[in-house]
């Protein structure tokens, strides 16, 4: 989950969704009376000329709501919240008093107001913030300026700036030995600043200054930056971080680094799995070590929401619900991609143990 504006004294949040497990925390945390505000579409009878209604259109607008219930459909992955109109724009200030259902997806961006937040509620809030939080960090170069940036949930974190002042590419000589030092100098200082916490390292810039240091980068690291990535932008330095998120290139990787994150997730079990860890999969292994009050972290393959009937889905409902009530986490993996397949093929369910639990038959 990504907090843009946190209020505490007005009780106001304003966050955007990541993933399918923050559409699930926010189930959670929409309770009836709540004032949800988002950008909806609706549709609407307006009076022509003649003084009579035209055929029902629908318009774009923003709309605010209280809250009555909040349903996720797993089939699309849409949250639906339903309630009753308490804001609307000018020009459809008759809608006010009317039902309505905002419906908010991974990316959307939404306004909750509560009359007061619980302190389990905002506990669930943080969680959300740091679980499988997108790290993203954006390395900005050109022939003056570089800049290094992490994304966080309120902006880009700027780590560091340098300034390079490379001789013209008339002197060619001169030139290369000050970008070896720039890159040297740069590249040296990555593992301190990142840390073990970025999913993708982008390089943005103009001309191909940046391509160069990620080679340099790739070619010099140790450890390496498994996840690099090379973009161009009119500008470097820090100019060209804010180009890069204005410009859409960090939403671009957003959903790749997701990828990357669910995928250790996965292999970080599976390899638990492989070496007889505190682990067990399957629905039936599962459902019994929740009742035990075992499992730490509940990994579900979101193909079981879409494809499970209604009634096989109350039961998934109820045992994720009892997981979180016995203080476990519960994460959404993705089937788009080879890890969330894997997990597709133990049937959907792994979860990571607090203690050993006695075998049984495993099954979907």
């Amino acid at each position: 989950m990504r907090i843009l504006l946190w209020d505490k004294k007005k009780n106001h949040v304003k966050l955007v969704p990541e993933a399918l497990d923050d559409l699930w925390h926010l189930l959670h945390l929409i309770n009836p009376g709540d004032l949800v505000y988002g950008r909806t579409t609706r549709e609407v009878k307006v009076r022509e000329s003649t003084g009579e209604d035209s055929e029902g259109k629908r318009f774009p607008m923003y709309l605010g709501i209280r809250a009555k219930e909040a349903s996720l459909n797993r089939h699309i992955g849409r949250l639906r919240v339903k309630g009753i109109v308490v804001e609307a724009p000018e020009r459809f200030k008759w809608v006010e008093g009317d039902h309505h259902t905002i419906t908010i997806k991974v990316g959307d961006s939404i306004d909750i107001i509560k009359p007061n937040w619980m302190r389990f509620e905002v506990e669930r809030l943080e969680t959300s913030m740091k679980s499988r939080r997108t790290r993203i960090a954006v390395l900005s170069i050109d022939d003056e300026d570089c800049c290094l940036a992490i994304l966080r949930d309120y902006g880009f974190d700027i780590k560091a700036e340098w300034k390079l002042h490379l001789p013209g590419k008339g002197s060619p000589e001169r030139r290369e030995a000050s970008l070896a030092e720039a890159f040297k100098e740069i590249s040296s200082s990555l593992p301190t600043m990142l840390g073990d916490e970025t999913g993708i390292l982008l390089l943005v810039g103009p001309g191909f200054l940046k391509q160069r240091l990620a080679e340099y980068i790739q070619k010099n690291l140790h450890d390496g930056i498994r996840e690099l990535r090379v973009a161009h932008t009119s500008v470097g330095g820090i100019g060209g971080v804010h180009e890069a998120l204005r410009s859409g290139l960090v939403t671009k990787y957003v959903s790749e680094a997701m990828v990357i994150v669910e995928t250790r997730i996965v292999e970080d079990a599976l390899r638990r799995l492989s070496s007889g860890g505190l682990v067990t999969y399957g629905h039936d292994a599962v459902k019994r070590a929740a009742d035990l009050g075992a499992v730490e972290s509940l990994l579900v393959s979101d193909r079981l929401l879409r494809e499970a009937s209604t009634e096989r889905w109350e039961g998934f409902y109820n045992l994720l619900r009892q997981v979180e009530e016995k203080g476990g986490r519960v994460i959404f993996i993705s089937s788009g991609h080879e890890a969330g397949e894997k997990l597709w093929a133990l049937g959907g369910f792994i979860a990571l143990l607090r203690f050993r639990i006695p075998e049984g038959g495993e099954g979907r």
